[in-house]
């Protein structure tokens, strides 16, 4: 689905949003990674343009959130012990947590072999569930569902907790595999210090 398509008029689903003054539908559609706040309608009309200058408030609402709106391009990945890193969101709220694995490898130099030990987990007080490669961290930070799954799976109620991201060792990984890539590791140095 294009979440920029135009109708005939050149208007896209932004601009009817806008139009109506829907606060709710303009921050759905804005937390699209693919969506195009700039189209202009046949009119040469953005969909700021047809809301901006309606006196009334939820139309001011939403030329508000319009022109304030930043693109998500950063999340805080904390660490088990202290310190965190902030990683570049490659696909917006689509970014994979393969792909934010990864990203932290980049960042921290971390060799790919040795990353394999490692998962990204989502955590609060109470629960911590690990992410595969392929799930959508961002999906699992939305507070409400992430209470949901809290109060189901534990025995807190009417809980309070915040879920954040954090970069711990993978429940897949084996204490085989970590010594194999330790050994790995120690081969790579030693053939460096070889080589100088």
């Amino acid at each position: 689905m294009n979440v920029n398509a135009q109708n005939k008029g050149g208007s896209t689903a932004l601009h009817f949003a806008a139009r109506n003054g829907n606060a709710y539908l303009v921050e759905l559609l804005l937390s699209h990674p693919g969506i195009d706040m700039n189209l202009r309608n046949r009119d040469g009309n953005r969909a700021v343009d047809l809301c901006k200058d309606v006196p009334k408030k939820a139309w001011q609402d939403v030329a508000k959130l319009l022109t304030s709106w930043k693109k998500l391009e950063k999340i805080q990945v904390d660490f088990m012990v202290a310190g965190n890193v902030m990683v570049q969101l490659s696909d917006g709220m689509d970014t994979s947590a393969g792909a934010i694995l990864s990203e932290i490898g980049r960042e921290l130099n971390i060799e790919p072999s040795t990353l394999r030990i490692f998962a990204l987990w989502v955590c609060s007080e109470s629960l911590c569930l690990q992410l595969k490669p392929d799930h959508k961290p961002l999906a699992h930070l939305n507070v409400k569902k992430w209470r949901a799954k809290v109060e189901k799976w534990t025995d807190q109620e009417n809980s309070r907790e915040r879920p954040h991201l954090v970069l711990r060792r993978s429940a897949h990984a084996t204490l085989a595999t970590e010594l194999q890539e330790g050994m790995e590791d120690r081969e790579r140095k030693n053939m460096k210090e070889y080589r100088k």
